[in-house]
C-alpha cells in the first residue's frame, strides 16, 4: 500500500498538468477500481504486485481543478446503461471531468496587425511589396 500512496501525489500532478495542456472545455474521461475488486483475489492477483485499489470518495480530490460533470464519479455499469443496468459489484468507477474556461495558456491575444513585423511593413507602405518594386528609370 505504501506504493499506491507514493503515487497519488504523481497522478494528481499528472493530471494538473493534463489541465494546464489541454483547451478549456476539453473532456477527460477516468476510470477506476474500487475497494469492492478486494473481495476477489482472484482478479487483484492477475494484476500483479502494482496494482492498487482507491475508494470512490478519494479519488474526486485527485482530479484536482477538473470538474466533474453532473453525473458525478458512478459506478461503470450504471453510468448511462442501456435498459436497467446489470446487477454486478460496483468494482469498476468512472467519470468524465471537463476544463473550464479560464484565461489563455499563451495570453491575451493581439489584435491584427499590431506585431513589431506587422509595424515595420506599415512603415514600407500598406500593401505595396517593396521587395519587388519595378527599377528605378
Amino acid at each position: 500500500m505504501n506504493n499506491a500512496r507514493t503515487r497519488l501525489p504523481t497522478l494528481a500532478r499528472t493530471l494538473d498538468a493534463l489541465y494546464d495542456a489541454v483547451p478549456a472545455g476539453s473532456r477527460l474521461l477516468f476510470d477506476f477500481d474500487a475497494m469492492e475488486l478486494a473481495a476477489h483475489p482472484q482478479a487483484l492477483a492477475m494484476m500483479g504486485p502494482a496494482f492498487h485499489v482507491r475508494e470512490p470518495a478519494g479519488f474526486a480530490p485527485l482530479l484536482g481543478r477538473w470538474t466533474p460533470t453532473a453525473e458525478g464519479i458512478v459506478p461503470v455499469a450504471r453510468w448511462r446503461p442501456d435498459g436497467p443496468p446489470e446487477d454486478v459489484p460496483d468494482a469498476f468507477w468512472g467519470g468524465v471531468a471537463v476544463r473550464q474556461p479560464g484565461p489563455s495558456l499563451t495570453g491575451p491575444r493581439r489584435r491584427r496587425g499590431t506585431s513589431p513585423r506587422s509595424a515595420w511593413r506599415r512603415r514600407r507602405g500598406r500593401g505595396r511589396r517593396w521587395w519587388r518594386r519595378p527599377p528605378r528609370r
